[in-house]
């Protein structure tokens, strides 16, 4: 494994760690790989039961700018937490943009 292959497999490992806040900062870190397990794993953190991990989630999937995260973003619109929903709707926006530029 080359250097990169183990920071990323790190994150996501770090997606696992019972403390939110550890699952927040790998989100940020996982939005600058350009690789589909990364993406996944993103993806896969829109379900999370902590509402910070979602939105940080929703913000890297913009980041990354990740149109197969689409259909589980609007699921997120329906989410209790306010900023959830914002964070979602904003994701939202900034891909369908991007992709249709």
């Amino acid at each position: 494994m080359t250097n990169a292959q183990d920071t990323l497999e790190r994150w996501l490992n770090d997606l696992k760690d019972d403390n939110p806040t550890v699952r927040s900062f790998a989100t940020y870190s996982l939005r600058k790989y350009d690789d589909p397990a990364a993406t996944q794993a993103l993806i896969d953190l829109l379900g999370d039961g902590n509402f910070t991990v979602i939105r940080n989630a929703a913000k890297a999937l913009a980041y990354k700018k990740a149109a197969e995260a689409v259909p589980a973003l609007e699921k997120a619109l329906a989410a209790p937490d306010p900023y959830v929903r914002s964070a979602a709707r904003e994701a939202i926006q900034k891909i369908k943009a991007a992709h249709n530029a």
